[in-house]
């Protein structure tokens, strides 16, 4: 992850690592595109009614089951 997405702002605090945190827990069993849309939605929606400050890049990697 980069700092553009944990660290969108509302008017009175960042999205932060623990709500990003709780997002990638709450969806470890879907494709890994899914939990990375939903994590860039997220962020932007929180920032809202601004634009995000930053950029946003994310990249989910999965482990395979053996």
């Amino acid at each position: 992850m980069t700092a553009g997405s944990h660290s969108a702002r509302s008017p009175a605090e960042l999205f932060g690592e623990d709500r990003l945190l709780a997002l990638v827990r709450s969806q470890y069993r879907l494709t890994a595109d899914t939990p990375a849309g939903q994590i860039i939605d997220a962020a932007r929606e929180f920032a809202l009614p601004d634009a995000p400050e930053d950029d946003m890049s994310v990249v989910v990697a999965k482990r395979l089951p053996k």
